[in-house]
């Protein structure tokens, strides 16, 4: 959800917001520039991409709320900075809709695949609210009380890539320059894309001199190369993010993580397990024969290849006698620097710890599993609010998976 928060109107005049946003909107030129808009600040615009890299990622669908609309052509209700909000989202093809009110007589658009939905204003009548529902493939909205003829059917399904997602990507800084490198290239490729976008150091700006903050192609190279790319051509490249894809058949391949020179890159819990064996799989079976098919049948400590049938080094789901949620994990502290874990019942709906659930590590404790002369850190979590973490420790469908950072 996004705040219509650069507006000089929302300042007292006499703070330096205030001064900063009047700035900005008399910089201003085009149909958008009304005084009953407001524009998106660069500080959340900087947490927007962050928050986007990370959802397209993981493959999540996203759908962005905010009260300005930004679809072209631009008007005269339109977002301030419509344009680059617009240039933003369109880096993002799991963006699946932007959605927004402020004009009252409400909008439908398509951007590309994506759906440009505005409610209509309820002021202007009684009917004017909204059912929406969501599924996996299509998001149908209804108005008022008509629950059984919706007025939008919209399609959020996205076509599967026809390449392989870059592997190893790594991004160096070296004497000032961005020294970008993979793994192989697959043999269904034919051109890798190489994008950068700019992380501004700015909390303030005007529009006729501030630098754009979307991802732009740097160049697109054709296949076979060196499996590694020098950027010179910006500075300081700190102040830069890269990813890369594949092109080849329909769709090409999702993005690489987004990283900045020297940044390290964060490993799906899949890319960790392949390095480890099976014995850290992810299987939809039963495969420790503990009676629950979760997906995710094994954290840490089981050597490579030997199947985990120890239950105490499960991910361990409780109801505490308070009637709240605790989760229990350990893992190796000396291989993985940082962790996240996602929940989902039916392997299509994610919600991921940090940015979905209101927790606190109730308990962080060293743990040595019987039998063992391992080290390994145990962590108890404890949902803060169940309505957002909200199963059935005994439901035969709770599945997990991990983001997680090496220690390198």
């Amino acid at each position: 959800m996004l705040d219509g928060d650069n507006c000089y109107l929302n300042f007292d005049p006499e703070l330096q917001g205030y001064q900063d946003a009047l700035a900005y909107y008399q910089d201003l030129s085009g149909p958008e520039k009304q005084w009953w808009n407001a524009g998106i600040s660069i500080t959340q615009r900087k947490w927007l991409m962050a928050t986007l890299d990370d959802s397209i990622n993981l493959e999540e669908p996203v759908v962005i709320l905010c009260h300005y609309p930004i679809h072209s052509p631009a008007g005269n209700h339109s977002l301030l900075n419509s344009t680059e909000l617009l240039d933003i989202v369109n880096g993002y093809s799991n963006v699946v809709m932007w959605m927004n009110g402020h004009y009252h007589r409400g909008t439908y658009a398509m951007e590309g695949r994506r759906h440009h939905l505005g409610l209509k204003g309820m002021q202007e009548g009684a009917d004017r609210w909204y059912q929406l529902d969501f599924s996996p493939s299509q998001i149908t909205v209804y108005q008022a009380e008509n629950t059984t003829t919706p007025v939008y059917d919209l399609d959020i399904l996205r076509p599967s890539p026809t390449v392989s997602r870059p592997t190893g990507f790594a991004v160096a800084a070296v004497s000032g320059d961005a020294s970008l490198t993979w793994n192989a290239e697959p043999a269904e490729a034919t051109h890798v894309v190489i994008e950068r976008r700019h992380v501004s150091t700015l909390t303030a700006e005007r529009p006729s001199t501030a630098k754009t903050l979307s991802w732009q192609t740097v160049t697109t190279l054709s296949l076979p190369t060196t499996q590694s790319y020098l950027d010179n051509s910006v500075d300081p490249i700190a102040e830069y993010k890269y990813r890369i894809r594949f092109l080849g058949g329909a769709e090409g391949s999702h993005y690489s993580q987004a990283l900045a020179p020297d940044e390290v890159a964060r490993v799906s819990y899949e890319d960790y397990a392949d390095s480890l064996g099976a014995g850290y799989e992810l299987s939809s079976g039963d495969a420790d024969g503990d009676g629950k098919h979760n997906a995710l049948e094994q954290f840490y400590g089981t050597p490579p290849g030997i199947a985990d049938r120890d239950a105490a080094r499960e991910l361990i789901l409780t109801k505490t006698s308070a009637g709240g949620t605790q989760l229990v994990f350990s893992y190796d502290a000396n291989t993985l620097s940082n962790w996240d874990i996602a929940w989902s019942k039916d392997l299509s709906t994610w919600k991921t710890i940090s940015r979905d659930v209101d927790y606190r590590v109730a308990l962080t404790e060293t743990w040595t599993p019987a039998g063992s002369s391992e080290n390994l850190t145990r962590i108890t979590l404890e949902a803060m609010d169940d309505s957002s973490f909200d199963f059935d420790p005994s439901d035969l469908a709770n599945f997990f998976k991990l983001a997680v950072t090496p220690s390198l």
